[in-house]
């Protein structure tokens, strides 16, 4: 994708960044105060203020320039927090790991052919690897029960589809109608050009036949 489009995506790719990690703030609190699910709340907490956080780079990026390369290393590093997320809130149990689908959307509307296929493959590998949590987990992870991540399943998995795929409708609305906008403004802009050379040859055919047409009377006043 050329930078102009980049360009266009970014603030609307933040904003979205930031009500993921919204949400994920939200949820955390939902499901340990009212579901009353033992979480380890401090590292989830770490975990979603690294994710706010990391919206400064794309703050810097968006007045300094962007890259795909930048975008897809961003999205690298949320799929690898939500990935942390999940394995310490309920892993594959975690109805929220829906959210894995919002990058693997916006990675195929901003980044070229092979960089959609890397975040493709780093959020399959990461929901991949929740099911090994449980088994590899020390004790002093204290992960929540079956008993507790069913509950928190059974209650999540509609809200969980709500908000990832509101997420997406939002986001694809919203920059393909600011680039409709610029492709509007462009070729606005190339109609204005060509009417512009057009008027620029009308002048100098003008002039040149002004031209020829003084000569021969310049040499009619001298005879």
């Amino acid at each position: 994708m050329n930078a102009g489009a980049l360009d266009v995506s970014l603030p609307w790719f933040r904003w979205v960044r930031r009500a993921v990690w919204t949400c994920q703030l939200l949820l955390l609190l939902w499901a340990w105060r009212g579901l009353g699910i033992h979480l380890q709340v401090v590292w989830l907490l770490v975990l979603i203020g690294v994710g706010f956080g990391s919206d400064g780079l794309a703050w810097w990026w968006q007045r300094h320039g962007v890259s795909e390369n930048r975008l897809l290393g961003l999205m690298l590093v949320d799929t690898a927090l939500h990935t942390g997320v999940f394995a310490l809130s309920g892993g594959p149990f975690n109805p929220f790991t829906a959210l894995y689908l919002v990058n693997i959307v916006l990675a195929s509307l901003v980044l070229s052919k092979t960089r959609q296929w890397v975040q493709l493959l780093a959020s399959m590998l990461g929901f991949a690897s929740l099911f090994l949590v449980e088994k590899v987990a020390p004790a002093t992870w204290e992960l929540p029960n079956h008993q507790e991540l069913m509950r928190l399943h059974l209650t999540g998995m509609w809200l969980a589809f709500v908000v990832a795929a509101g997420f997406i409708v939002s986001f694809v609305q919203r920059v393909l109608s600011s680039l409709r906008a610029r492709e509007a403004q462009l070729a606005e802009a190339r109609r204005l050009s060509a009417q512009h050379e057009k008027l620029a040859a009308l002048t100098t055919l003008a002039a040149g036949a002004a031209h020829e047409l003084a000569t021969p009377l310049s040499h009619a006043a001298y005879a």
